[in-house]
């Protein structure tokens, strides 16, 4: 998902209205980064379990 959101982020792109608005998706950015760390945090914990119940012989 955070390499979906960083793709997406760089393929719509940005446009400056006629007002003088920058339209960009800002809110990919966050998502990309929150996704990283839930995915990391997921991987510690994973890492973390199987090795203890490898030690438990379980």
């Amino acid at each position: 998902m955070t390499v979906g959101c960083i793709v997406a982020y760089n393929v719509i792109g940005s446009e400056v209205l006629s007002d003088g608005t920058l339209v960009k998706p800002f809110y990919l950015i966050p998502i990309a980064w929150l996704s990283l760390f839930i995915g990391a945090i997921g991987l510690i914990i994973r890492s973390v379990s199987y090795f203890k119940f490898k030690k438990l012989n379980i």
